[in-house]
């Protein structure tokens, strides 16, 4: 067996091949920003750059990765600020890496994955160094699903904990108790559609806000609240006019 000297190391940078780089996040919202100065760092110029922006890492075909993949020959490299954007998880990343192997071209990325292509990974018949290289893949790979899936145990973990507080979380409601108590007297007299325009919702938003509010309030009678409200009033203009 070779010893760790005889494994290759990155040579993309002394013209053998061409550097590409894969870019990825998985929401529209999140920022490339961390990968593409990283990508700076290396002279990897934006045309060569493939990004996949708002793609979930457990489809095997993306739009930027497959003319990735379509564009790459044997001796170039593939570079990413991290194993983990070719996939979402081990099964995926490896599943991404042995395309790229099979394609003849070789992966890096900044934590120091480093698979050279086929023909430069071989230190002997026996290709002990691209097995090397592939086990440290492999292992990283599952390392990475590890930390995302204890990440995510945590993170819900603490959902439920602050739920469990009474901490509601999603977007601010559009209609509070108040005027949820308002249009349900409303709707004893008037449309879907007016009250819902009346308060500035869909009636898809209205009814949906509305049967929330009757199961947490049981014992609201809109009749009862429209006579009492009704009967308010009457008292009102009586004691005006004495």
């Amino acid at each position: 067996m070779p010893s760790v000297s005889a494994i290759s190391t990155f040579s993309g940078s002394d013209g053998v091949g061409t550097e590409y780089a894969y870019v990825r996040v998985s929401d529209a919202s999140q920022k490339t920003d961390p990968q593409l100065d990283w990508l700076d760092k290396q002279g990897i110029p934006p045309e060569r750059r493939f990004i996949d922006h708002g793609e979930n890492g457990d489809l095997l075909s993306r739009p930027a990765l497959d003319r990735l993949l379509d564009t790459i020959r044997p001796g170039d490299w593939i570079v990413s600020y991290r194993q983990d954007r070719l996939g979402r998880d081990a099964l995926h990343t490896l599943t991404i890496l042995a395309r790229i192997r099979i394609s003849g071209a070789g992966f890096r990325d900044a934590a120091g994955i480093n698979i050279p292509p086929a023909a430069e990974g071989v230190a002997d018949e026996l290709g002990f160094a691209t097995i090397d290289h592939e086990f440290r893949a492999g292992f990283q790979a599952v390392l990475d699903q590890r930390d995302k899936r204890l990440l995510l145990a945590k993170t819900r973990a603490g959902i439920r904990a602050a739920q469990a507080r009474g901490v509601r979380f999603g977007p601010k409601p559009k209609l509070n108790n108040d005027d949820l108590r308002e249009a349900a007297k409303m709707r004893q007299r008037e449309s879907r559609a007016y009250v819902a325009a009346r308060f500035k919702v869909s009636v898809r938003t209205l009814e949906e806000h509305l049967r929330r509010f009757y199961a947490a309030n049981p014992d609201f009678d809109p009749l009862l609240a429209v006579k009492a409200q009704r009967g308010r009033k009457m008292k009102a203009v009586t004691q005006n006019k004495s």
